[in-house]
C-alpha cells in the first residue's frame, strides 16, 4: 500500500511538474484528412501478373484524434484512420484497405501562435487486400515520426504535417504456379488537422 501512495505521489507530482501554465492541460478533439502512399510490393506466378514488381498506391486517408497537451510545448494523443484505393484491372485487380490505430507524441517549438513540432508514433496497422485470388487481412505494429506546424486560433488549432510510418503486412494467396506474395511496406502521408481544446 506504501509503495502504490509513493507511485501515485511521484506521477502527481511529475504531471503538475510538467503542465506549467494552467491553460496547458487541454483536452482536445480533431480530424485529419490527407494523402497518403503505401508502398507495395507483389512476388507472382500468375501469368497474367508478370513476375515481381513494386508499386505505390495512392489514396485518400480520414482520420480522428483525441489528446491532451502536458504543457505549452508536449501534447500526447491517440488517432485512428482508414483509407482504401485499388489498383490493376481484369484479373490482376487488386483492392487494399488500410487502417491504423496510432498514439503520438509531439514536441512544439516557440510559444507563439504558430509553433512547428516533430514526434513521435507507435500503434496497430490492419491491412486488408482483396485480389481475384482471395482476400486476407494482417495485422501488424507499426512506428514511425511526424513533423509539421500547429497554428492557434483561439480554443482551434490548425495543423498541417508529415507522418510516417514503417509496417511489414505480408499475404500469400494459392499455391505453385499459381501463388502471389503481396507486402503493405510502409505509408507516407501528408495530412490538415483542425482540433478543438477544452
Amino acid at each position: 500500500m506504501k509503495k502504490v501512495l509513493l507511485a501515485a505521489a511521484v506521477v502527481s507530482a511529475t504531471c503538475m511538474g510538467s503542465i506549467g501554465s494552467a491553460m496547458a492541460s487541454d483536452w482536445f478533439v480533431g480530424v485529419e484528412a490527407g494523402k497518403a502512399r503505401n508502398k507495395i510490393a507483389v512476388e507472382s506466378t500468375i501469368t497474367n501478373l508478370d513476375g515481381k514488381a513494386s508499386d505505390k498506391v495512392k489514396h485518400t486517408d480520414l482520420g480522428l484524434r483525441v489528446g491532451k497537451y502536458l504543457n505549452d510545448n508536449v501534447r500526447t494523443y491517440a488517432t485512428i484512420t482508414s483509407g482504401k484505393d485499388s489498383w490493376g484491372g481484369g484479373a490482376s485487380k487488386m483492392e487494399m484497405k488500410d487502417q491504423n490505430l496510432l498514439v503520438s507524441a509531439d514536441y512544439l517549438f516557440g510559444d507563439g501562435n504558430l509553433k512547428p513540432f516533430v514526434g513521435a508514433t507507435i500503434g496497430a496497422n490492419r491491412t486488408k487486400i482483396d485480389t481475384s485470388v482471395g482476400n486476407e487481412y494482417e495485422k501488424s505494429f507499426a512506428y514511425g515520426a511526424q513533423a509539421g506546424v500547429v497554428y492557434t486560433l483561439g480554443q482551434v488549432d490548425l495543423e498541417g504535417g508529415y507522418r510516417y510510418l514503417k509496417h511489414d503486412s505480408t499475404f500469400k494467396f494459392g499455391k505453385g504456379s499459381q501463388s502471389l506474395k503481396i507486402k503493405n511496406k510502409d505509408t507516407q502521408k501528408v495530412y490538415l488537422s483542425a482540433s478543438y481544446r477544452f
